[in-house]
């Protein structure tokens, strides 16, 4: 048995994703043209068979105004015949291990079922508002004359990168972007029917509209504005389509209140689902970039799967952060998984004390939850 990663293995690494998921040929064929590459697709192999695989897609993540190198883990894969045997399990902590010898601090990935990989060590930092109207509830009519609308091109991509950035400026986590990433997301929204949609005034862009017209509804997958007055616009623009799509369904950052842009909130169904989960490699580095100063106390960490990370880490109060040898000297105990979670903060400290998932001793909780609390973040990726 050999883990190893691909060379010249694109049509092998095909056909175990053709076998355990249901993409179309097109979402396939533009996955493996587009994103797909030998060394970030992971194997099991034995016998020169694939038993079971993962791809590892790279991105800079923004971590508390960090740029830090990470990937996405996606298509986690065994073959059916192969299932309950541990392969998975050693592939992962195949992935991890070597992520942390490459200097990654954190990884993440979008689950199908948490609980699988809660139990690699895995916790939420970010989730999903998903609103739901119909087009005809759309209070907007006027389209704006003063704002010009066109579909997305190269050339828009520095201004749109701009627009991101600044409503971006408030996340504790979210992921870079440049030229690339819009190249391979214009590609891949047009490649499943959507399209993007800029929004200017006086040359100087105010919104941009990511969008999949899909049967009987729009899905917006983005929807960024600056202002009030150009979210009407777009609205407006939008409901245009109301004769051939009568549902309008978007995706907003946690925190958007996207429903209050309606005089009556009750016409727009709200739901909001956790969405991505990360995993803690490097426990002393990640709580560095926590940049708390003034303060010193004391976090015990556990990890069942990076032995690095087993132990107790002072947080000095000039913000940096060392290990301890005594493990009993602790103000803040916590599983790796529930520490993604707080310093994310997609959870406060007090949350996760109501929930159990983290203990204190010898410190004043309010100290903690000035320093833990809740965030903004945001990451709307699916490969």
């Amino acid at each position: 048995m050999m883990i190893r990663y691909g060379i010249d293995d694109i049509e092998r690494a095909k056909d175990i994703w053709r076998e355990n998921f249901t993409d179309s040929e097109e979402e396939i064929d533009f996955y493996f043209k587009t994103i797909y590459r030998d060394n970030n697709f992971l194997m099991l192999e034995e016998n020169g068979e694939i038993k079971a695989s993962l791809h590892e897609n790279p991105y800079n993540i923004s971590f508390n105004k960090n740029i830090l190198p990470s990937f996405y883990i996606v298509a986690v894969a065994v073959s059916p015949e192969y299932r309950g045997k541990g392969y998975m399990k050693k592939l992962l902590n195949h992935s991890l291990k070597n992520a942390l010898s490459n200097n990654r601090d954190i990884v993440f990935l979008s689950p199908i079922n948490t609980e699988i990989y809660s139990n690699f060590g895995f916790g939420y930092i970010s989730g999903l508002e998903h609103y739901e109207l119909k087009l005809e509830d759309i209070p907007f009519n006027s389209i704006n004359r003063d704002i010009e609308i066109k579909k997305a091109s190269e050339n828009d991509f520095s201004n749109m990168i701009d627009l991101y950035n600044k409503k971006m400026k408030n996340s504790n986590i979210y992921l870079k972007r440049d030229h690339s990433y819009l190249t391979r997301i214009k590609g891949e929204i047009e490649n499943e029917n959507g399209k993007i949609y800029v929004f200017y005034r006086e040359k100087r862009i105010i919104g941009y509209l990511m969008c999949y017209f899909r049967e009987e509804e729009i899905f917006a997958r983005e929807f960024f504005y600056s202002d009030i007055e150009t979210v009407k616009t777009m609205l407006a623009f939008i409901k245009t389509f109301k004769e051939y799509y009568p549902n309008f369904k978007v995706a907003t950052p946690q925190g958007s209140n996207f429903n209050f842009l309606f005089p009556n909130q009750l016409k727009v169904e709200k739901k909001e689902n956790p969405f991505i989960l990360a995993r803690i490699l490097n426990v002393k580095n990640i709580l560095s970039y926590l940049d708390i100063k003034g303060i010193n106390f004391n976090v015990k960490v556990r990890d069942n799967i990076i032995d690095e990370n087993n132990g107790v880490f002072s947080i000095e109060e000039d913000g940096s952060v060392k290990k301890l040898a005594n493990i009993d000297n602790w103000n803040v105990d916590i599983d790796i998984r529930d520490l993604a979670t707080l310093v994310s903060g997609y959870m406060s400290i007090d949350e996760l004390l109501e929930l159990e998932k983290v203990r204190i001793n010898n410190i004043d909780l309010e100290v903690l939850s000035n320093i833990f609390k809740k965030q903004k973040n945001y990451i709307q990726e699916f490969q």
